[in-house]
């Protein structure tokens, strides 16, 4: 009988964590989407000034530092996938957070 309760635990903890993870996975998606989308978003405010010399991990870094996107990482992927030939055109830009990545 000890070995039967210990394979359903075994399932039973299995199950659990599956859960866990699914929902967690499930949050992070929410989250970079809500970023991407520009939606659920502060209204936060950042003047990006663009060097000569600001490559788009110093850009994306900056975005994130200055809570307009959630993750520099994120920002730079999604660039890249979306935009792989962009060239950031050097200027002075206001954004805010509620932005769509499209937008910024």
């Amino acid at each position: 009988m000890k070995n039967g309760k210990s394979k359903g635990l075994i399932i039973f903890l299995v199950i659990v964590l599956v859960a866990i993870l699914g929902a967690g996975g499930y949050y992070v998606y929410s989250l970079a989407m809500n970023d991407i989308n520009g939606k659920n978003q502060s209204s936060t405010e950042y003047n990006l000034v663009i060097g000569s010399n600001n490559y788009e991990d110093v850009i994306g870094s900056e975005l994130a530092q200055n809570g307009i996107v959630i993750n520099d990482v994120l920002w730079t992927n999604w660039m890249a996938s979306n935009y792989p030939d962009f060239e950031y055109v050097r200027g002075e830009y206001l954004l805010t957070a509620d932005m769509s990545y499209e937008e910024i």
